[in-house]
C-alpha cells in the first residue's frame, strides 16, 4: 500500500493576522486559529492516521492537539519541524521587512544561495539538514504528498512554505511509492 503524508499548517495567530514573520517566535493560536484547528480536526477525524508529528512551537502544538484528540493519537513534538528561524525579521511586518531590510530580504528570498545567514537566523541548507535528520530518524519512505492548511485565507509566510517544501524536496520521489526502511510499518503520517 502506498504511504501518505499529510502536511498541515497551523491555524491563525496574531502574527499571521498582522502579517508578521513568525519563524521561531513562540506565538500561540488566536481565537480564529483555535476554531480553524477544531474545524480541521473534524475534517480529519475519519482519516486513518498512524503517527502525528508537530513542531514544538505553541501554534503547531495547539493545532496538532486538536487533531490528535479527534483521531485518538498522541502528539510527537520536535524542534526539527519548526519553521525557518528568520532571525531579525521575526516579529516584523512583511511589508516593513521588504522596505527596512531590503538587502536581508533579497538575500533570503531573492537569491539561490542556500547558505545565506545575513539575517541572524537559519540558512536554507540548515533547514534542509534538520528535516533530513528527522526523516532519517522517523521513517524512510517515498510518499504521496498532501499539503493542507487550516484555512486557505490565512496568510502563509514564506518561511513556513519553505520548511514544508524542504521536507518534500529532501526525501520524496514522485514516481516511487515503495518503503525502503520503515520500522513502524505505518501507512499514514501527519505533520
Amino acid at each position: 500500500m502506498p504511504k501518505k503524508i499529510i502536511l498541515i499548517r497551523h491555524g491563525e495567530t496574531e502574527y499571521n493576522r498582522q502579517k508578521k514573520w513568525q519563524g521561531w517566535s513562540d506565538v500561540p493560536l488566536n481565537k480564529a486559529g483555535r476554531k480553524q484547528a477544531q474545524l480541521l480536526a473534524h475534517r480529519l477525524k475519519h482519516e486513518v492516521i498512524d503517527v502525528l508529528y508537530t513542531s514544538d512551537l505553541k501554534r503547531a502544538v495547539e493545532t496538532a492537539r486538536a487533531i490528535a484528540k479527534s483521531v485518538n493519537l498522541q502528539v510527537i513534538k520536535t524542534k526539527k519541524l519548526r519553521e525557518r528561524n528568520i532571525g531579525i525579521l521575526e516579529g516584523v511586518n512583511f511589508q516593513e521587512s521588504v522596505e527596512k531590510y531590503k538587502d536581508i530580504f533579497d538575500g533570503l528570498f531573492g537569491s539561490h544561495d542556500e547558505s545565506f545567514k545575513g539575517h541572524g537566523g537559519e540558512s536554507v541548507k540548515e533547514v534542509k539538514q534538520r528535516i533530513k535528520e528527522l526523516w532519517n530518524e522517523s521513517y524512510d519512505c517515498s510518499l504521496q504528498i498532501f499539503y493542507k492548511t487550516c484555512n486557505s485565507e490565512t496568510p502563509q509566510s514564506p518561511s513556513s512554505k519553505k520548511t514544508a517544501m524542504a521536507l518534500i524536496r529532501s526525501r520524496f520521489s514522485p514516481t516511487s511509492a515503495t518503503c525502503r526502511n520503515n520500522p513502524t510499518n505505518k501507512q499514514h503520517f501527519i505533520l
